[in-house]
């Protein structure tokens, strides 16, 4: 009997035990499940007058949700966002300036005393309602001005113009063009108190390109970028039969994956690897859509497609001079441009310090 009342004593501690660790784990769960940074932002506490596009106001931030609307927007506009004085901003992120259009996110970044500004093109047609908001802790006084743009003519020079944070909203642009873009929503210092990992994955860029030929091209991806601080990488994918983003690598250059692991192997922080080795890659494409992942990792940026014949370019039947000396001079164009933008991206990495995906741990 004494036994007995052993086993339903334990059994009933081991229940109760149990119970308390679900308990435990549903709170845990409910703290720390992921919340969407930009929901605050769609509910405002104040209003302020309309911005006229054109037009530069100095804007004083009440600690709250304020909400600014661009008053008449242009299909593409510019907007710039900058302390009035940056030594007035505190040292952590507590300001997140957003643009909103008919209630939907296009784009944000953190604002502190290392990082008090941010720059952006956008794309709103066919939205009627496009607003700058505002969630800070802190009073702060903004520059802002929001400027018209008119989309060039020509189809070699695309501005690059957000929304296009993700494959399903990648801009689309002509192969072969130079697309003069910007990833300022990546803060450039992180301040202490940001997720780093999601600051390092910021300011992606997604274009879509179209190969219509039926002979396969070669296309060389290259970036200008105006600093060395920290490395840049451009990604190639398609479309498998599904209808699912795959990595497409056919004419990937077989060097370059062992060249750029020597001065900057993956970086895997916090459980995302940061893949940040190569501004120039090379690609044979056939017939299809593609989409071109763009990490710059820079305020500014401008992406380079160069496209050619994929080699060799001399044929059995052209036997004269003519022909042999025109394959020779293509030959030679096409590698010397893939030898000079191969060996910048690679000294692009700093090689002493090119696993160095932060400006200030340099």
């Amino acid at each position: 009997m004494e036994t007995l009342c052993h086993l339903v004593a334990m059994r009933r501690l081991t229940t109760g035990l149990m119970v308390c660790w679900c308990v435990a784990l549903l709170v845990f769960a409910a703290k720390t499940r992921a919340v969407d940074p930009t929901a605050a932002l769609m509910n405002p506490d104040r209003r302020l007058p309309a911005l006229p596009l054109g037009k530069t106001r100095l804007v004083s931030i009440v600690p709250g949700v304020s909400h600014l609307p661009l008053s008449s927007p242009s299909p593409l506009f510019s907007l710039t966002v900058a302390a009035a004085d940056a030594a007035a901003l505190p040292d952590e992120a507590q300001i997140t300036v957003a643009v909103l259009a008919d209630g939907k996110f296009l784009a944000c970044k953190p604002l502190h005393r290392a990082d008090p500004d941010w720059y952006g093109i956008f794309r709103v047609s066919g939205y009627r309602n496009v607003v700058l908001a505002f969630d800070s802790r802190v009073a702060a006084v903004f520059r802002i001005t929001a400027l018209p743009l008119k989309a060039s003519a020509s189809s070699f020079v695309v501005v690059e113009a957000e929304p296009n944070d993700d494959w399903q909203h990648a801009q689309l642009v002509p192969l072969g063009a130079t697309v003069i873009g910007t990833a300022d929503d990546r803060p450039y210092f992180i301040a202490p108190n940001m997720d780093e990992t999601a600051a390092l994955q910021a300011g992606v860029d997604w274009f879509k390109v179209e190969q219509p030929d039926e002979a396969p091209k070669l296309v060389f991806f290259n970036l200008d970028i105006l600093d060395r601080d920290v490395p840049a990488n451009i990604l190639v994918y398609t479309l498998n039969e599904k209808g699912e983003l795959v990595p497409y690598t056919e004419g990937y250059d077989p060097v370059s994956g062992p060249h750029e692991a020597q001065v900057a192997p993956p970086v895997r922080l916090n459980g995302a690897e940061l893949n940040s080795a190569n501004k120039f890659t090379t690609r044979v494409l056939r017939k299809g859509v593609y989409f071109i992942k763009v990490e710059a990792n820079h305020p500014a940026y401008r992406l380079r497609m160069s496209v050619y014949d994929p080699p060799p370019y001399l044929r059995d039947e052209h036997t004269d001079g003519e022909h042999i000396a025109a394959a020779a001079r293509k030959a030679i164009a096409v590698a010397m441009n893939y030898i000079v933008a191969a060996g910048d991206s690679w000294f692009a990495n700093t090689p002493r310090s090119g696993a160095i995906a932060r400006r200030d741990r340099q």
